[in-house]
């Protein structure tokens, strides 16, 4: 059965209560009148002595025109009652009319919200009722899917461009080479352009599908207890190679005894890779970049630094946005997509830590965050220890 609409049923509730007063009123009121005139049209009776002895003298009035008068009042009230709840039903109608204009206003301004058009808001009353309540608390929800829709505007448009430079490099390489016959060299060279822009290409979707699963909550991490001593050496032998060709020194320090943190394996190395990438980017040949892991009682601090250009105090608070770029040029040109800092922030997030900045113009920059040390028995410790160094 299809409910009625609101305004119905408020306006019924209204007539019903309109109605049973009036007729308690009608009914109160006839009754203290057949009260009054009963008193009035009762027998008065007097006591008087005459010559010593008691004479009751007694006095009667006719209630004939009482009850005519009573019948001519129910007569007149019946002939009355159509045009009363006809009244009724104008009052009720209209205080219906009156309590949901409210809820109208805003049904009418929800209507005028679409997807090019949700910087518009609903009103929000001077009253501190529950209309204005809800009014806040939708304006608030407006404000979440604006500012989400805005990122999936931003993060499609950033992602086709970025897709679309090497897409057209790998073009016009291939249109290039097939143009006209080459020497072996020269499709040597043109194949090697190709592979670093499918080795760009193939960083920058990886970095989007793990920031799209983890948008959506479907990145899965698999945390398990290592020594940060041993993670940060094994991270450090993947890039001494890359760091002699590029003609930095590189350094690795550790803590002398087990730092035993939990964490995912894999995403904490990646972490470590961005910002050593990073960091190789922008340090001019001859600079340093040190990897260190040192510990205290309750955590251990894991730590990027280089010598590079350094970063700019403005740049700072939105150095974690996803495809912002100190200087956009020199970023495209260093194959930087501007996703990967994002991706070490959620990462840190992911371990309950901050990944926390300090650069400073020409003279370099940090990146460190801190993670929990791990409590477990020595056997299990070594047995852990174990299980991580041969993975």
């Amino acid at each position: 059965m299809t409910p009625l609409p609101i305004r119905l049923r408020l306006t019924l509730r209204y007539f019903a209560v309109c109605s049973c007063a009036g007729i308690v009123l009608c009914a109160a009121t006839w009754f203290l009148l057949r009260f009054s005139l009963e008193r009035t049209g009762s027998a008065l009776a007097e006591t008087t002595a005459v010559h010593g002895r008691l004479d009751a003298v007694q006095m009667a009035m006719s209630q004939a025109p009482s009850i005519a008068l009573l019948h001519m009042f129910a007569r007149d009230l019946l002939l009355m009652a159509p045009l009363f709840f006809f009244l009724s039903a104008i009052l009720s109608y209209w205080m219906s009319r009156k309590a949901l204009s409210p809820i109208a206003e805003l049904a009418l301004r929800a209507r005028e919200i679409s997807g090019q058009g949700l910087d518009i808001r609903l009103p929000v009353s001077n009253a501190n009722d529950e209309l204005s309540d809800l009014s806040t608390s939708l304006n608030q929800m407006l404000n979440r899917v604006d500012a989400g829709n805005r990122i999936i505007r931003d993060f499609t448009a950033n992602a086709a461009h970025e897709l679309r430079s090497p897409v057209a490099l790998i073009r016009s390489e291939v249109e290039a080479a097939l143009s006209s016959p080459k020497s072996s060299e020269e499709y040597r060279e043109s194949f090697a352009n190709l592979h670093q822009e499918t080795i760009h290409i193939t960083g920058l979707l990886d970095n989007l599908l793990m920031l799209a699963r983890a948008d959506a909550g479907t990145e899965i991490l698999n945390y398990e207890v290592v020594d940060a001593g041993r993670l940060v050496r094994r991270v450090g032998d993947k890039w001494s190679n890359s760091m002699r060709q590029a003609l930095l020194e590189f350094h690795v320090e550790t803590c002398c005894a087990p730092a035993l943190i939990r964490v995912d394996l894999v995403s904490i190395q990646r972490l470590l890779n961005i910002l050593i990438e990073n960091a190789c980017r922008y340090t001019p040949p001859g600079g340093s970049i040190t990897l260190r892991a040192t510990a205290d009682t309750e955590r251990v601090l894991l730590e990027v630094r280089d010598t590079g250009i350094g970063i700019s105090g403005e740049h700072l608070p939105r150095l974690f946005q996803r495809f912002y770029r100190v200087d956009s040029a020199r970023s495209r040109q260093l194959g930087c997509s501007g996703l990967g800092l994002a991706l070490a922030k959620w990462i840190a997030d992911q371990h309950h830590a901050t990944l926390i900045v300090e650069s400073e113009i020409g003279i370099g920059t940090c990146f460190r965050f801190a993670i929990e040390q791990t409590r477990i028995p020595d056997t299990r410790s070594q047995r852990t220890l174990v299980m991580a160094s041969s993975a």
